[in-house]
């Protein structure tokens, strides 16, 4: 088990360990409450120590209750074998299937693989759940995430303790693949607002309450969304390819530094004002007329549609930022 856990990369293993053991103990157990010692709740809700303690005779005589013992740490520790293993392979995307791995790529650059966890451990210790099942599964893991943490704004552990039933359920067959996603989409629609949703995608200082690495994505999706709305050639790459490499990054269309003469704006750092280059060094602090020229030419269709802008301003940044709303909306719909 720790040979596995000790396998994953760029997660400290202290962390991995106590992490790992919550998740497994919530998963086989059903208990999701007082979570802060664990070694302790296993102790006393599935192993029962207690009992073994009390018949200081147990492995002597009572054969019956010392298998029942044995079984119940042997079961367990088999569930913490295979579920190691699962581990390793979410967190290193390491599935045979590639786009399993692709999925989690995406969540885990959203920042919220962790959060659906044993969920996941659920699922993967379930025969009758297929591995190819967490395509579709992430795909409402995603929305839920964009809607619920990303735009949002809600807290690191809302839907938890549902996410945590949800988790039981599976491992104990009290849910199938089709009522599961049923469950996970109504939980998007119980945290999240699509009115505020909306208002805000437009007026939230998306630059610094949004991670860079998810504003890529964000960005990048609407990259190619419109690449295949005005059915463009050019070649950028694949998500991962891109967001692994420093070569793109978010360009701030109005900058953020006030140039001498111009008139300051208040929506420097909306979603609006952002777009995504391979250009930032030649873009940085010019003027809007400077950009245009550079825009035009970019291989980034989301660049080059901004040159059909007569001018920058306030105004146009909330207009770019509703085209960029609907966007959002329809692609991670509830």
């Amino acid at each position: 088990i720790f040979s596995e856990l000790m396998s994953i990369e760029n997660y400290p293993i202290t962390r991995i360990e106590n992490q790992f053991l919550k998740h497994c103990y919530i998963v086989y157990s059903g208990d999701n409450k007082d979570l802060s010692d664990i070694p302790k709740k296993i102790k006393i809700t599935l192993i029962k120590q207690r009992e073994i303690f009390t018949k200081k005779n147990l492995f002597d005589n009572d054969t019956a209750q010392r298998d029942k013992k044995l079984k119940e740490i042997k079961d367990f520790n088999n569930f913490l074998h295979k579920s190691s293993n699962y581990y390793a392979s979410i967190l290193n995307q390491s599935f045979e299937n590639d786009d399993i791995n692709k999925s989690f790529f995406r969540l885990e650059t959203l920042g919220k693989i962790e959060t659906f966890l044993p969920l996941y451990i659920a699922i993967l210790n379930n025969k009758k759940f297929k591995p190819e099942f967490l395509i579709s599964i992430n795909e409402i893991l995603e929305a839920f995430t964009i809607r619920v943490f990303i735009f949002g704004g809600k807290k690191g552990n809302t839907g938890n303790s549902a996410l945590f039933d949800l988790s039981y359920k599976i491992f104990t067959n009290k849910i199938n693949f089709t009522e599961l996603k049923k469950e996970l989409r109504n939980l998007i629609e119980k945290n999240s607002n699509n009115l505020d949703l909306r208002k805000s995608i437009v007026n939230m200082s998306a630059y610094n309450s949004i991670s860079q690495s998810a504003l890529k994505l964000v960005l990048l999706d609407y990259e190619y969304f419109l690449q295949n709305e005005t059915q463009s050639k050019f070649e950028i790459g694949t998500v991962e390819d891109l967001l692994n490499d420093n070569k793109i990054t978010i360009e701030h269309i109005a900058p953020q530094n006030i140039l001498p003469g111009v008139k300051p704006m208040e929506n420097i750092n909306l979603l609006g004002n952002l777009v995504l280059t391979f250009n930032n060094s030649n873009l940085t602090n010019k003027t809007f007329p400077s950009k245009k020229e550079i825009y035009e030419k970019s291989n980034l269709v989301s660049e080059r549609e901004l040159f059909e802008y007569l001018e920058w301003n306030d105004k146009t940044i909330i207009e770019r930022g509703k085209k960029l709303q609907k966007f959002i909306m329809d692609k991670w719909k509830s």
